[in-house]
Order: C-alpha cells, then sequence, then structure tokens
C-alpha cells in the first residue's frame, strides 16, 4: 500500500511519500507528484516511509525532475534516504540523477 500527502507554505511544498513505490502505484505516484508540483516552485520528495521501490518510482523522480528543471522549477529528495531506495538506485544506475539532499 502507499500514500501521499503535501504540505504547501507559499510557493514550496513538500510531498511525503510512504509504503510500497513500485509499477502497481506507478500512475497514483505520477499524478500525485505532478499534481504537486504544479502548485510550487519548489518541491522536497519526503520518502522517509518508502519501505519498497523499483525502477518505475526512480523513473517518475527523474521525470518530475526534468519536468521542474524546464518550468523554472526544483525538486529535490529528502536527504534522509531509506537503504532501500540507496541501494535500488545503485543498481539501476541512477545515482547520477537522483541524489539523497
Amino acid at each position: 500500500m502507499s500514500d501521499f500527502q503535501f504540505e504547501k507554505k507559499a510557493d514550496a511544498g513538500v510531498l511525503s511519500v510512504t509504503g510500497d513505490m513500485t509499477i502497481q502505484c506507478a500512475a497514483t505516484v505520477k499524478e500525485a507528484a505532478a499534481s504537486a508540483l504544479r502548485d510550487v516552485k519548489t518541491l522536497v520528495v519526503d520518502i522517509d516511509g518508502v519501505t519498497g521501490v523499483d525502477l518505475t518510482f526512480l523513473q517518475i523522480l527523474c521525470s518530475l525532475k526534468h519536468t521542474a528543471e524546464r518550468d523554472g522549477k526544483k525538486v529535490s529528495i529528502k536527504a534522509s534516504c531509506p537503504e532501500i531506495f540507496k541501494r535500488v538506485v545503485e543498481e539501476a544506475g541512477f545515482a547520477y540523477y537522483l541524489k539523497c539532499g
């Protein structure tokens, strides 16, 4: 199961994601992320509560970062990354694109 919470303060926001971020919830993750980015200039994605990750989630995060850059916005990942996230990022070769912090 996955869950999303979005908190907005002025032009900045935090999207907190919890649970398994896998292909089973990809459409929901993509919509939550896109919706959050539409409302702010700076978005932090808090992944502290993530318990499972696959390549789909990494691709969504990369797409979110590229969209933000194209639109003159900024996306970052909260500094405290779960080990499961770090491992999948390294194994998939996304370390350059998805840095925690």
